[in-house]
């Protein structure tokens, strides 16, 4: 199996992909959901591929070739709404270093709010064929003025997602957050009762048959 343009993405992120790989019994419809997963990684303008009779009848000789396409994306956004005026943006990156990892940022900013997020995703960590993500969060929320109350949270979360059967992926992930609520005098007897700081820890799950 021979593969040829990709000249930024490492040849490990193209080959991660093959169901056929090298030495197997050739398959016609298993190689063809190698080339969709391929095509799926959303990195590639174009996948193309060349299969050739080898130096016996009983050998395939097999030429991939793929086309770059910028993978690098900037968000910007604006909007106003009953609860006032928000703007924010964003980064991502679906083919960091040339290594498929997914990288994601952003920032939202409102009159009373401020939300960021951070988030990376490798797959097939430590050649596992699982996808290892872990996000950094922080949000902060200022209403002392208006209803006595300030609220930080910032929070890290660690998951995974791999396949259990076939077709049937697991994604399990632990979150633990860290918030603090500070009250004044102006605020409701129900938050002065709640004022302090918590410590919360998650673990979510879901459950994805394609």
């Amino acid at each position: 199996i021979n593969i040829s343009g990709n000249y930024n993405t490492i040849e490990e992120v193209v080959r991660n992909q093959l169901i056929v790989d090298e030495g197997d019994p050739f398959n016609d419809i298993l190689f063809n959901k190698s080339i969709d997963n391929i095509r799926s990684l959303g990195i590639f303008k174009n996948v193309k591929s060349n299969i050739k009779d080898g130096s016996t009848l009983n050998l395939k000789e097999i030429d991939i070739s793929v086309e770059e396409m910028p993978t690098g994306e900037i968000s910007l956004a604006a909007g106003v709404g009953t609860s006032g005026t928000t703007i924010g943006g964003g980064i991502m990156e679906k083919n960091f270093l040339g290594k498929g990892i997914n990288l994601r940022s952003n920032i939202e900013i409102s009159e009373s709010t401020i939300k960021g997020q951070f988030t990376y995703s490798k797959p097939n960590f430590a050649y596992t064929d699982n996808t290892l993500s872990t996000s950094i969060f922080s949000t902060t929320t200022d209403n002392l003025s208006d209803f006595g109350y300030k609220v930080s949270e910032m929070g890290l979360s660690v998951g995974t997602s791999y396949e259990k059967f076939e077709n049937l992926f697991f994604s399990p992930t632990i979150k633990s957050s860290f918030e603090d609520l500070e009250t004044n005098s102006s605020a409701s007897n129900s938050l002065k009762r709640q004022n302090g700081t918590y410590n919360d820890i998650y673990f979510n799950y879901g459950v994805n048959y394609d």
